[in-house]
């Protein structure tokens, strides 16, 4: 029978016997500094999670250059695109019509509700910033969004 040793992560009365900076720490030890985001813009990253379904991270990065260089990423740009361009992109995942009707989906949203900017809405209070991403597909990315404009704004 093999036995393996394991550090304990807390003491024997249930304190912590290694911070939460530590712990980071010794993960960027062992992995590395996290890539960054792919944008800085919070439509951009929902965009970005919206673009191609079930898409690696790379045909993901493909699509999302092809849609910035060939459609753009504003709200009134995507509006004003044919079905049928978004669908191409969106031909990077699976469900490419699903894609296309997401970013249309999301483009009115930002454009009727939110003036084609979400910094504005993500510098409020945290239940109003929350609330604000909810209008949006992708709820798994909200949290990430939120997080991202929060590094950007230090």
């Amino acid at each position: 029978m093999m036995t393996t040793t394991a550090t304990a992560t807390r003491s024997e009365h249930g304190t912590p016997t290694i911070t939460f900076s530590n712990l980071v720490d010794k993960l960027q030890q062992h992995y590395g500094l996290p890539a960054p985001p792919p944008s800085t813009d919070p439509l951009e990253l929902i965009i970005w999670e919206n673009i191609a379904y079930l898409a690696s991270d790379e045909r993901r990065a493909e699509a999302f250059a092809t849609l910035k260089r060939s459609i753009g990423t504003r709200p009134e740009q995507i509006l004003a695109a044919k079905h049928s361009a978004l669908a191409a992109i969106g031909k990077a995942g699976i469900l490419p019509d699903v894609s296309a009707e997401k970013l249309l989906a999301i483009a009115k949203i930002a454009y009727e509700e939110f003036d084609g900017d979400l910094r504005v809405a993500l510098k409020k209070p945290l239940p109003q910033a929350k609330k604000a991403l909810k209008r949006f597909p992708s709820p798994q990315f909200r949290s990430e969004v939120l997080v991202v404009q929060n590094d950007i704004e230090k």
